[in-house]
């Protein structure tokens, strides 16, 4: 029996982070417009609320003006993490 090993920890670490400066940017170290379509292609939920004022008087003003406003009521949420519509699903339906 023959066995072959080889270290590969270097070839993972320089592969990481070409990939970090491929979708962040130099100086701030954000998400970059390639990566933040990623992270859109991954887990976006718009929602169109009915009777937005109903959650403005229900939690608070400062919780309505901590969303993301698209426009009247539509509200968009951007999931982190690697979330497919399998995960998506049930979060849709609590909202």
């Amino acid at each position: 029996m023959t066995l072959f090993a080889r270290e590969v920890t270097e070839q993972v670490r320089v592969r990481e982070e070409l990939r970090h400066r491929a979708y962040h940017d130099p100086l701030t170290d954000l998400p970059n417009r390639a990566g933040f379509h990623e992270a859109v292609a991954r887990g976006l939920v718009l929602l169109d609320l009915d009777d937005f004022k109903h959650v403005n008087e229900v939690c608070g003003h400062s919780v309505g003006d901590e969303v993301l406003r698209l426009g009247g009521d539509e509200f968009a949420l951007l999931l982190p993490g690697k979330r497919g519509l399998a995960e998506a699903g049930p979060l849709r339906r609590r909202c």
